[in-house]
């Protein structure tokens, strides 16, 4: 097995993450719901906290901001896999992370304008 063959199956793993963070994550789910389920629905106490989580843990799961967790995690595996490509330095993989790269330098760009 030559070195590329070992990679193999974190690419795998990160591609699946790719689409799994690109198919399931929501940008503000919290907003989401709490847009359906009314602002007064937002808990203000711990009792209250764990009676919502108890009676719908999916609204009280989405307030606590889980999921974003679920998706840092899918992010991370992603980068790992981006990374696995520019270590082993084969030409086709690097031009992979051009676009990435791209999109980091404008988003960078795009939140200095904002702040400033």
């Amino acid at each position: 097995m030559n070195q590329t063959e070992s990679w193999k199956p974190l690419y795998r793993t990160g591609a699946i993450a790719a689409i799994l963070a690109a198919l399931l994550f929501r940008r503000n789910i919290r907003a989401e719901v709490s847009l359906f389920t009314g602002v007064e629905a937002i808990p203000t106490t711990i009792a209250d906290w764990y009676a919502l989580l108890q009676s719908n843990p999916f609204v009280g799961l989405s307030l606590l901001a889980f999921f974003d967790l679920l998706n840092y995690a899918l992010v991370g595996v992603i980068f790992l896999a981006l990374g696995a490509a520019i270590l082993v330095g084969e030409q086709e993989r690097q031009h992979a992370v051009l676009p990435v790269w791209a999109c980091s330098r404008s988003t960078r760009l795009a939140v200095k304008s904002t702040s400033a």
